[in-house]
């Protein structure tokens, strides 16, 4: 097996080295406009991989491609993506693709551009997101007043909804059926909706820690490590005197927990618990893999309903468990029949050697909040930094007849041209949004228009 894997990685690098021979690396690329409806597929995969990469946020859905070019040498195409999104319902620890979210409603809609380089080769059967860069806002306030007076407004400066959090996740320790106590890692958006008495609503993130969950003093109570800490995500509530007018708040919570997530990379989550702590892109995610429900609610005279953002009141549901594995994008790519998550690279590699660990993207994922419909939304500056990978100097086949490294990750990529600055010149960009929002679409940065010649 292992002289017939050698023999492999000696024709494969044979062709590395005849491509590039007719290839040559100083030949100048080429870059064209592309038609954008003709690239939503790789624009879903790029975003996919932007949702993968994240730490914190909400998985980001296509609304559509705003402006597409391709680099190609005919063997190795990069692919400079402008895209529209918009936030969904679930948080980036799910690793759920997109198109397993939901949108939100139009008052808790988060929108955004995104510009991103993306490196596909059939040949080399790879697909590797080199950058990205996000702007997002939250709708303005203004529209959801006209629209929606009594509707609750979210925010990110969550400073005074700390203590409401830590209520919640204090009845979920209580009530679940963990080993270990939780605490909060983060908080990511809060709101305060007045109808008869004020509810509140608080989404958060949190972290095993090294206390048993019947712990009584979890002062000195500390995280686990990264590659051992289950994660969650929480959707909590806590409405006030819902029962009589000066009782105890009612306190309900939702908390999805994640297993943890060995990647062989230092992990750097939030840990500061103050709201603000809300550290540097381009870190790996953690527990994107099998997903626990729990659902809490403490009632202090046993209400059996919750109060709802939308105002309503709904009974508990049981949810049964599932799975978000974002599928790699080489097998989507050229293998849609394949049930595995590996990357394709393993086939390539010999029995006792170990893919390194993937090269992160160069990422940036900025907020501005337009205050109002008539707001400037910034466009999104994009590090087109990506170092290429060369080939290795040994020789497939080593002095005492072991065979050497022969890995996809080894084959050269290409290095990517500036982000375009000029639009692209077809009538296809941009391309035909896939939701119907009248209201939400304005608020999105206007399209460039490609120049006229004269």
């Amino acid at each position: 097996m292992k002289q017939l894997t050698a023999v492999l990685c000696l024709a494969l690098l044979s062709l590395v080295n005849a491509y590039l021979i007719v290839v040559p690396e100083n030949r100048p690329p080429v870059v064209i406009s592309q038609d954008c409806n003709a690239t939503e597929r790789q624009a879903a995969l790029a975003l996919d991989e932007i949702n993968k990469d994240r730490d914190d946020g909400f998985i980001l859905s296509l609304y559509r491609v705003v402006d597409a070019h391709l680099q190609s040498d005919g063997v190795r195409d990069v692919y400079f993506l402008t895209i529209d999104v918009l936030e969904t319902d679930c948080h980036v620890l799910s690793g759920k693709p997109f198109k397993d979210c939901h949108i939100r409603p139009i008052h808790r809609t988060v929108f955004g551009r995104c510009k991103a380089v993306y490196y596909t080769s059939l040949l080399w059967r790879k697909a590797r997101l080199f950058s990205y860069s996000c702007v997002l806002s939250s709708v303005p306030r203004e529209l959801i007043s006209r629209m929606c007076p009594d509707c609750p407004v979210f925010t990110r400066d969550t400073d005074s909804y700390k203590t409401k959090a830590e209520s919640m996740v204090t009845t979920y320790n209580n009530e679940s059926n963990n080993t270990n106590y939780f605490k909060i890692d983060y908080i990511e958006r809060a709101a305060m909706q007045w109808v008869f008495k004020a509810a509140y609503f608080v989404e958060f993130t949190i972290q095993e820690t090294n206390c048993s969950r019947l712990e009584t003093d979890v002062s000195h109570c500390q995280f686990l490590d990264d590659e051992h800490a289950h994660v969650g995500f929480c959707k909590g509530s806590i409405s006030e005197g819902t029962e009589m007018p000066d009782g105890p708040p009612t306190v309900s919570v939702n908390c999805d927990i994640y297993d943890p997530k060995k990647t062989g990379h230092p992990h750097h989550r939030h840990h500061d618990h103050n709201g603000k702590g809300r550290h540097g892109h381009g870190h790996h995610g953690h527990g994107k893999g099998h997903r626990h429900h729990h659902h809490h609610h403490h009632h202090p005279h046993g209400q059996n309903e919750t109060h709802s953002e939308d105002g309503q009141h709904h009974n508990k549901e049981d949810h049964e468990q599932k799975h978000g594995h974002g599928p790699p994008p080489v097998e989507i790519l050229n293998h849609p029949d394949q049930k595995h998550h590996g990357s394709s690279s393993e086939e390539f590699i010999l029995p006792d050697q170990t893919l390194p660990p993937p090269r992160k993207p160069v990422s940036a994922v900025k907020y501005h909040q337009m205050e109002n419909t008539t707001d400037f939304f910034p466009d999104p500056i994009i590090d087109d930094r990506s170092p290429p990978v060369v080939l290795p100097e040994s020789s497939p086949v080593g002095s005492e007849g072991k065979a050497a490294p022969c890995m996809i990750d080894e084959f050269p990529e290409p290095v990517p041209e500036k982000f375009p600055i000029d639009p692209s010149d077809s009538s296809g960009c941009p391309a035909k949004p896939k939701y119907d929002l009248p209201l939400i679409e304005p608020l999105f940065p206007v399209p460039k228009q490609p120049l006229i010649q004269q």
